[in-house]
Protein backbone atom coordinates (compact mmCIF):
# COMPACT_ATOMS: atom_id res chain seq x y z
CA UNK A 1 0.00 0.00 0.00
CA UNK A 2 1.20 3.44 -0.83
CA UNK A 3 0.16 6.90 0.18
CA UNK A 4 -2.66 8.43 2.09
CA UNK A 5 -5.37 7.23 -0.31
CA UNK A 6 -4.53 3.59 0.46
CA UNK A 7 -4.88 4.20 4.19
CA UNK A 8 -8.10 6.08 3.62
CA UNK A 9 -9.44 3.08 1.67
CA UNK A 10 -8.50 0.79 4.57
CA UNK A 11 -10.26 3.08 7.02
CA UNK A 12 -13.39 3.22 4.86
CA UNK A 13 -13.36 -0.59 4.48
CA UNK A 14 -13.24 -0.88 8.29
CA UNK A 15 -16.12 1.57 8.64
CA UNK A 16 -18.23 -0.26 6.08
CA UNK A 17 -17.37 -3.59 7.74
CA UNK A 18 -18.81 -2.22 10.96
CA UNK A 19 -21.94 -1.06 9.14
CA UNK A 20 -22.33 -4.51 7.58
CA UNK A 21 -21.99 -6.17 10.99
CA UNK A 22 -24.57 -3.79 12.45
CA UNK A 23 -27.02 -4.55 9.65
CA UNK A 24 -26.40 -8.27 10.15
CA UNK A 25 -27.23 -7.94 13.86
CA UNK A 26 -30.44 -6.01 13.16
CA UNK A 27 -31.60 -8.37 10.39
CA UNK A 28 -30.64 -11.45 12.43
CA UNK A 29 -32.64 -10.18 15.41
CA UNK A 30 -35.70 -9.39 13.28
CA UNK A 31 -35.71 -12.74 11.48
CA UNK A 32 -35.26 -14.67 14.74
CA UNK A 33 -38.22 -12.82 16.30
CA UNK A 34 -40.42 -13.70 13.33
CA UNK A 35 -39.10 -17.23 12.67
CA UNK A 36 -38.81 -18.63 16.20
CA UNK A 37 -37.75 -22.18 15.23
CA UNK A 38 -34.64 -24.30 15.75
CA UNK A 39 -33.50 -24.00 12.12
CA UNK A 40 -31.13 -20.98 11.94
CA UNK A 41 -32.85 -19.33 8.99
CA UNK A 42 -31.52 -15.84 9.73
CA UNK A 43 -27.87 -16.70 9.09
CA UNK A 44 -28.78 -18.61 5.93
CA UNK A 45 -30.77 -15.66 4.56
CA UNK A 46 -28.01 -13.19 5.45
CA UNK A 47 -25.27 -15.29 3.84
CA UNK A 48 -27.39 -15.95 0.73
CA UNK A 49 -28.15 -12.23 0.38
CA UNK A 50 -24.48 -11.30 0.91
CA UNK A 51 -23.41 -13.84 -1.72
CA UNK A 52 -25.98 -12.56 -4.21
CA UNK A 53 -24.81 -8.97 -3.71
CA UNK A 54 -21.17 -10.05 -3.92
CA UNK A 55 -21.87 -11.73 -7.25
CA UNK A 56 -23.26 -8.45 -8.54
CA UNK A 57 -20.42 -6.32 -7.13
CA UNK A 58 -17.69 -8.68 -8.36
CA UNK A 59 -19.16 -8.73 -11.84
CA UNK A 60 -19.45 -4.94 -11.97
CA UNK A 61 -15.92 -4.61 -10.62
CA UNK A 62 -14.47 -7.10 -13.09
CA UNK A 63 -16.09 -5.26 -15.99
CA UNK A 64 -14.75 -1.93 -14.67
CA UNK A 65 -18.28 -0.53 -14.24
CA UNK A 66 -17.47 0.00 -10.55
CA UNK A 67 -14.10 1.43 -9.45
CA UNK A 68 -11.78 -1.03 -7.69
CA UNK A 69 -11.79 0.98 -4.45
CA UNK A 70 -15.60 1.00 -4.30
CA UNK A 71 -15.72 -2.70 -5.10
CA UNK A 72 -13.29 -3.36 -2.22
CA UNK A 73 -15.25 -1.19 0.18
CA UNK A 74 -18.52 -2.93 -0.66
CA UNK A 75 -17.22 -6.50 -0.89
CA UNK A 76 -14.45 -6.79 1.70
CA UNK A 77 -15.90 -4.08 3.92
CA UNK A 78 -19.68 -4.07 3.97
CA UNK A 79 -20.40 -7.62 2.79
CA UNK A 80 -17.44 -9.00 4.77
CA UNK A 81 -18.99 -7.57 7.92
CA UNK A 82 -22.52 -8.54 6.88
CA UNK A 83 -21.95 -12.21 6.03
CA UNK A 84 -20.83 -14.79 8.55
CA UNK A 85 -19.72 -18.27 7.57
CA UNK A 86 -18.27 -18.91 11.03
CA UNK A 87 -21.65 -18.33 12.69
CA UNK A 88 -23.25 -20.79 10.29
CA UNK A 89 -20.64 -23.44 11.18
CA UNK A 90 -21.20 -22.81 14.88
CA UNK A 91 -24.97 -23.17 14.44
CA UNK A 92 -24.43 -26.52 12.73
CA UNK A 93 -22.27 -27.67 15.65
CA UNK A 94 -24.94 -26.59 18.15
CA UNK A 95 -27.63 -28.47 16.21
CA UNK A 96 -25.48 -31.62 16.26
CA UNK A 97 -24.71 -31.21 19.97
CA UNK A 98 -28.45 -31.08 20.62
CA UNK A 99 -28.71 -34.33 18.63
CA UNK A 100 -30.72 -32.57 15.94
CA UNK A 101 -28.70 -34.33 13.26
CA UNK A 102 -31.20 -34.16 10.43
CA UNK A 103 -31.60 -30.39 10.72
CA UNK A 104 -27.84 -29.96 11.20
CA UNK A 105 -26.99 -31.89 8.04
CA UNK A 106 -29.73 -30.12 6.07
CA UNK A 107 -28.45 -26.76 7.25
CA UNK A 108 -24.86 -27.69 6.38
CA UNK A 109 -25.83 -28.59 2.83
CA UNK A 110 -27.96 -25.44 2.52
CA UNK A 111 -25.00 -23.33 3.74
CA UNK A 112 -22.68 -24.95 1.21
CA UNK A 113 -25.05 -24.80 -1.78
CA UNK A 114 -27.28 -21.74 -1.42
CA UNK A 115 -24.66 -18.93 -1.12
CA UNK A 116 -22.63 -20.03 -4.19
CA UNK A 117 -25.88 -20.36 -6.12
CA UNK A 118 -26.90 -16.85 -5.05
CA UNK A 119 -23.48 -15.47 -6.05
CA UNK A 120 -23.87 -17.11 -9.47
CA UNK A 121 -27.35 -15.63 -9.81
CA UNK A 122 -26.02 -12.16 -8.97
CA UNK A 123 -23.28 -12.63 -11.54
CA UNK A 124 -25.73 -13.77 -14.21
CA UNK A 125 -28.12 -10.89 -13.59
CA UNK A 126 -25.56 -8.20 -14.40
CA UNK A 127 -23.37 -10.08 -16.84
Amino acid sequence: MRGMSAWLTVLIICLFGGLGALLRFVLDTLIKQIWGRAFPLSTLIINALASFLLGIIATLGASALVPTALSSVLSAGFLGGFSTFSTAMNEITVLWEKKNYRTGWGYLFACLLLPPGCAALGYLLVR
